[in-house]
Formats: C-alpha cells, structure tokens, sequence
C-alpha cells in the first residue's frame, strides 16, 4: 500500500506545470464528488420529508434550533 508520504514525493517529481495539472484534476474530482454526496444527502431528506419524518421550518426557526444546538 502506498502511503500518503509516498504519494507526495513521487508528486514532488513531477514539473511543476505536470504538478499544477495534477491539483486541477484533483480537485475538479473532489467537487464533483462533493456534489454527488450532497445530492444524495438531499434525495434522502426529500423522501423523508415526502414521508411525513421531517417538519417543515422557517429559516428563523432552523436558525435558532441551529444556535440552540451549539
């Protein structure tokens, strides 16, 4: 298995515009899959909400359970 150390040096090997490319790509896939768990995180509180499991709230009530809860 490849450590994260490992991982780095190798990196660090590369041109630095090969090493630009490389964060591009990196985090253009980490967004991407950002939004895929977001979406999937709200297809399920929709289908909770749909099911009558969650309650509809005003922002100021959300805000303050928010508040409430920190």
């Amino acid at each position: 298995m490849t450590t994260f150390e490992q991982v780095l040096e190798t990196v660090m090997e590369l041109p630095l515009e090969q090493r630009g490319m490389l964060a591009d790509i990196l985090h253009n896939r980490y967004v991407a899959e950002r939004r895929r768990e977001i979406a999937a995180d709200a297809q399920v509180s929709l289908e909770l909400f749909r099911a009558g499991k969650l309650k509809s709230q005003s922002a100021e009530e959300l805000i303050a359970e928010l508040q409430m809860n920190l």
